[in-house]
């Protein structure tokens, strides 16, 4: 923030320059991601950043009075600007994940299918990353103790699941069976990973009518249509725009081009962890674990 105040707390605004020159080049950004998402010509104003303002707003810096580490300045946080900690909505930062919970929770449902281990296991290895990035950003004790205390044992980590589950449904109305689905993204990419989300899942569907059904401009079947949609929480053109883009591919990989990958490759805020495969248990898989 100090680094942005300095660029642009001008008076002088030319073209190119100051707040609103940022705020356009945001909107370019996020016009091309979520047309990305959801294809041309869908992208709505709730999608786009406003960026024609009246005037660049004034900047003023208030670093001496709020360091980093919050602890050091509770009282302004807490009496004074009554700031909160939501049990669900915890960040470990002002830039990181805005829901850690729903995140573990998503973390713990990827090593129950995928991998084929238990939820337990992929919660565990979200929070301790958290906890340690926790440390790492100097916050609280009292705040690291009660984010642990959420995950202690199994019946902790139990209620946090039901509390998730509730989350996700309540806030976006998303099932477990939904959340699943989005884990193994089995019809993006021409529906590259379709027929072993149908096997791991027990789903009894015909993987080419549902490759007809994306892959063309046929309606096909409406009861395979209505149960797709059921599937994944998306629509029909929804799910073929899925089908026509790429997965991204994997975080470590340092010449992708995939702007997702490039994001993440460089967030400071990352680990790189080895994880257990109990579907392939004579491997290892080397992945990042990141709370964006």
């Amino acid at each position: 923030m100090r680094h942005l105040s300095r660029l642009f707390n001008r008076q002088a605004i030319d073209e190119g320059r100051g707040f609103s020159s940022f705020l356009k080049t945001l909107d370019g950004v996020a016009k091309g991601y979520f047309e990305n998402i959801y294809g041309p010509g869908n992208v709505t104003s709730e999608h786009r950043i406003a960026h024609a303002l009246v005037r660049d707003p004034i900047f003023f810096n208030i670093y001496q009075d709020a360091a980093y580490e919050s602890g050091e300045h509770w009282s302004l946080l807490t009496e004074f600007l009554k700031f909160d900690f939501d049990e669900l909505m915890f960040s470990f930062s002002e830039s990181d994940c805005g829901n850690p919970t729903l995140m573990a929770h998503i973390r713990g449902l990827r090593a129950e299918t995928l991998l084929g281990r238990t939820y337990t296991e992929g919660v565990r290895e979200y929070v301790n990353f958290a906890i340690g990035l926790m440390q790492q950003k100097e916050f609280p004790r009292h705040l690291v103790s009660e984010m642990s205390a959420r995950y202690q044992n199994d019946s902790a980590i139990d209620r946090q699941r039901a509390r998730a589950e509730k989350f996700a449904l309540d806030a976006y109305d998303l099932s477990s069976e939904q959340l699943i689905c989005m884990i193994y993204s089995p019809f993006t990419e021409c529906g590259k990973n379709l027929e072993r989300y149908l096997a791991d899942q027990k789903i009894l569907l015909s993987a080419p009518a549902i490759h007809a059904l994306l892959g063309g401009n046929i309606n096909g079947c409406s009861m395979l249509k209505t149960k797709l949609e059921t599937l994944s929480g998306l629509n029909l053109e929804q799910l073929r725009q899925c089908y026509g883009n790429c997965l991204v591919v994997s975080l470590l990989e340092p010449k992708s081009k995939d702007p997702l990958s490039r994001v993440l490759r460089y967030d400071p805020h990352k680990a790189i962890i080895q994880v257990k495969n109990d579907n392939a248990p004579d491997r290892r898989i080397t992945e990042i674990i990141s709370g964006r």
